[in-house]
């Protein structure tokens, strides 16, 4: 548990990054996770840089993150070489023109990515001891696109700026193509989550994880049962998965399931849906 009395978390300390006196610790942990689930295979170090901002600098402290990744990478590789692990799980942000964010060469109708993600990315491949797989994230609703089908370009111009830097698979684990509070229908929700799979696809993205817990204001949607679950309360989007509770929990909800590309799907009750290529 964490940031709590021992056996509870204090859930506002969960995205708090372990202190580098620390990172021998959290690495231990991480192989005694891999050592008593050996089912589990593939490894996401960290999540999003979070605590890892360099505020007095304003940057990402790649450096300190890239430590804790290594010593995590040995550990878990340590339990069994097999194990696949990935990182750096960035944040591929463009922000709007005006904001904090610092712009970069990568940019299209969609927006510009945050030159300091791109820094802290390329500081990670160079010095990294190891990796299987390439994580990222980011949404399409940041950057002040057009509308929301050009605003998807972002996930191949992405995709294909780290093509040309490496040949590791890819996986988007985390996108967000639907504003909060959009209003979409079922038919607009499938079309853009199918058109943002057809851009990921076409740059060789090997995975994606689908992200959007269905907040417990929303009406489930049809034979989706509700799912009341208060951490979940102003979350932008509808989950790609019927609720645990309904008679076809955990199924994928209509959108999802017409929107398949071919490959390998999965879903969970609590984390959504995802694909991954036959390559």
């Amino acid at each position: 548990m964490k940031g709590g009395t021992p056996g509870q978390t204090n859930w506002n300390r969960l995205t708090a990054a372990p202190l580098p006196e620390h990172y021998a610790d959290f690495a231990s942990l991480s192989g005694v996770i891999a050592q008593r689930y050996p089912d589990v295979r593939h490894f996401l170090v960290w999540n999003e840089f979070k605590g890892f901002f360099d505020e007095e600098n304003n940057r990402w402290d790649a450096e300190a993150y890239t430590d804790l990744y290594n010593e995590v990478y040995e550990a878990v590789k340590a339990v069994n070489p097999l194990n696949r692990i990935g990182g750096p799980y960035l944040d591929m942000a463009s922000p709007p023109s005006g904001t904090t964010g610092q712009g970069s060469s990568l940019r299209g109708p969609w927006g510009t990515v945050d030159q300091r993600a791109l820094d802290a990315f390329d500081y990670w491949l160079a010095h990294k001891r190891g990796a299987d797989f390439v994580v990222v994230d980011g949404h399409t609703t940041d950057g002040g696109g057009p509308d929301e089908f050009a605003a998807l370009e972002k996930l191949s111009a992405v995709g294909w700026w780290i093509r040309a830097r490496t040949e590791l698979p890819l996986w988007w684990v985390e996108w967000y193509v639907e504003p909060a509070d959009s209003g979409w229908s079922v038919r607009q929700q499938t079309a853009v989550r199918a058109a943002a799979m057809i851009e990921m696809a076409s740059s060789g993205v090997n995975a994606a994880l689908y992200w959007n817990p269905r907040p417990v204001t929303r009406t489930a949607p049809p034979a989706c049962g509700p799912r009341p679950n208060p951490r979940m309360a102003g979350s932008p989007s509808h989950s790609s998965v019927c609720s645990r509770t309904s008679a076809d929990g955990s199924r994928p909800v209509p959108s999802w399931r017409r929107s398949r590309l071919p490959g390998v799907y999965e879903c969970s009750p609590n984390l959504g849906c995802w694909w991954s290529s036959t390559r």
